[in-house]
């Protein structure tokens, strides 16, 4: 008897969690899709600066929200940063587009090194992104960036990156306005 009464409690205890789990993530706000194009053969560094004065104008494919990385691989946009929760791995879709903007090749955007996008890691990916937001004197500043790079040899080649970013932004070195 005394053992039946923990296996309830136990089991009644793992439904709860189940359940509280399952609706934090239903609930969850989670990102707008996104299409982000960049030109043919780029690799490095993309930096997106959001809420930009002088940025482009928003502009959508569909319901997708549509970027497109100047060359240099840094654009400022007039949207808000798209926050939430990766749903998967089609939540942000990035391409390599040609002189016209036709996509040519997709670049796979890696949640997880088993992707079945990703034949080897020897492949151009993207492995993750970073979103920051800073609080500067009169205003906060909200970017994100990601890399563009062969998937096993970004870890070795951005590790300092993210340290580079802030103090080139804390040292008022970025233009605000659009390019």
């Amino acid at each position: 008897m005394k053992w039946q009464k923990i296996l309830i409690y136990l089991t009644v205890g793992i439904v709860i969690y189940i359940c509280l789990f399952v609706s934090y993530f239903m609930c969850s706000d989670s990102m707008n899709k996104e299409i982000h194009l960049i030109s043919k053969d780029y690799v490095g560094p993309v930096i997106i600066f959001y809420n930009q004065m002088g940025g482009v104008k928003r502009e959508y494919e569909g319901k997708a929200r549509l970027l497109r990385i100047p060359k240099c691989g840094v654009l400022y946009t007039k949207f808000k940063p798209n926050t939430g929760w990766i749903g998967d791995s089609n939540t942000i879709n990035i391409w390599y587009v040609d002189s016209i903007d036709n996509k040519i090749m997709e670049i796979p955007f890696v949640i997880s090194t088993l992707n079945e996008k990703v034949m080897e890691l020897s492949n151009i990916g993207v492995n993750g992104f970073n979103y920051k937001s800073i609080s500067l004197e009169d205003r906060q500043l909200d970017y994100m960036y990601y890399f563009v790079d062969t998937l096993n040899l970004q870890w070795s080649k951005y590790s300092r990156f993210s340290v580079d970013i802030d103090s080139l932004l804390l040292s008022d070195k970025v233009d605000y306005s659009s390019e």
